[in-house]
């Protein structure tokens, strides 16, 4: 009950917003960035249940900013949750003509089993398939579809009668616990390797006419990642950072991804 009041209000406060400062100055440019995966199912025959999810994951959160509205077999199973005026919400929430850009932040794919879990479904994640140092998959063939690329296209086809005019991968990047050489120097090739993939998928997005402009990696320096606290694994820097003092220290992705 608690997330859907949640996610109500923050529908209704991010289409207020972007309809201020397109009223304070039609020549801001503004977007709306939120975090994205594909969803697949393991069977086919769950298909009802991977379209459910799939709004859960990503379309509950952008259909009502393009289209006003909210997919009809998402409202039946979880309308009890709903907000007594959240038609009302989810149709003034349209903004489609104010925004200049949508923001994918991509990290990894899903697959769905049904279950008697709240939501109705459980992810499965494939034997032996590519993991980072969190455990998150990383969605390549041959055990995961291309999960960027899928996004991407998803997101073009679905909201280009709506006008969605850019695209941009707001974050992407992987955790990789680092390791130190024997001259010093910091070593994450599973990150220089994850984000060559990933900038591969970008490309055969933009192949099928997906108006991607702009792309933006996760990050610059090792972060605080808030379910992993400070675990040296959750680590998804360019730059090392010392807890204790602060220091700075370049990995070999960043000089990897300098050159690129």
């Amino acid at each position: 009950n608690m997330f859907f009041q949640s996610y109500f209000k923050m529908v209704e406060l991010q289409a207020e917003v972007v309809k201020r400062i397109k009223t304070h100055n039609k020549i801001n440019k503004v977007g709306i960035v939120n975090i994205h995966f594909p969803t697949y199912a393991v069977n086919k025959k769950d298909e009802k249940i991977r379209k459910i999810a799939d709004h859960v994951t990503n379309y509950m959160y952008s259909d009502p900013f393009f289209f006003g509205t909210l997919d009809k077999d998402l409202v039946e199973k979880y309308k009890q949750y709903f907000p007594t005026d959240y038609k009302k919400i989810i149709k003034e929430a349209n903004v489609a003509d104010k925004i200049d850009y949508y923001g994918i932040n991509y990290y990894t794919s899903q697959y769905i089993v049904p279950s008697s879990a709240p939501l109705g479904y459980d992810q499965y994640q494939p034997p032996n398939s590519l993991a980072n140092s969190l455990g998150w998959p990383v969605a390549i063939p041959p055990f995961y579809p291309n999960g960027l690329t899928d996004i991407l296209v998803n997101y073009s086809k679905r909201y280009k009668k709506a006008s969605l005019r850019n695209i941009i991968v707001s974050e992407n990047g992987t955790p990789e616990l680092t390791k130190v050489s024997e001259n010093g120097s910091l070593q994450d090739p599973f990150r220089i390797f994850y984000i060559t993939e990933h900038l591969k998928q970008i490309e055969i997005a933009v192949q099928k006419k997906v108006p991607v402009k702009g792309y933006f990696l996760w990050t610059l320096n090792d972060n605080y990642e808030w379910q992993e606290a400070y675990k040296p694994e959750g680590a998804f820097g360019l730059m090392s950072v010392d807890k204790k003092t602060g220091k700075r220290t370049k990995k070999a992705s960043y000089f990897w991804f300098q050159s690129l």
